[in-house]
């Protein structure tokens, strides 16, 4: 059986490759001879801080929306009852 978590990272291997080639590209751009274009960097570096926010925004967004788990059971504050009541 393949747990819930597994299910997941497989299904964001395509984000996680957006942040990591981002990443990488931005730190190799440093070396390179390129025009600068705004703050000190490169227009490769922009764009790969799109991929980077891109990749980082998409697996935040799947996270949040992950339910959470208390005890192998699904939590819904929505549906908790008041104490006494």
């Amino acid at each position: 059986m393949v747990s819930q978590k597994k299910r997941v990272s497989e299904r964001n291997h395509f984000w996680l490759y957006l942040i990591l080639a981002g990443s990488m590209r931005f730190i190799v751009e440093f070396w390179r001879a390129n025009p600068v274009m705004a703050f000190s960097m490169t227009e490769y570096q922009w764009f790969s801080l799109g991929l980077i926010v891109l990749g980082g925004s998409y697996i935040y967004g799947q996270v949040a929306e992950r339910p959470r788990y208390i005890e192998d059971e699904p939590f819904d504050i929505r549906l908790k009852k008041p104490k006494g009541g």
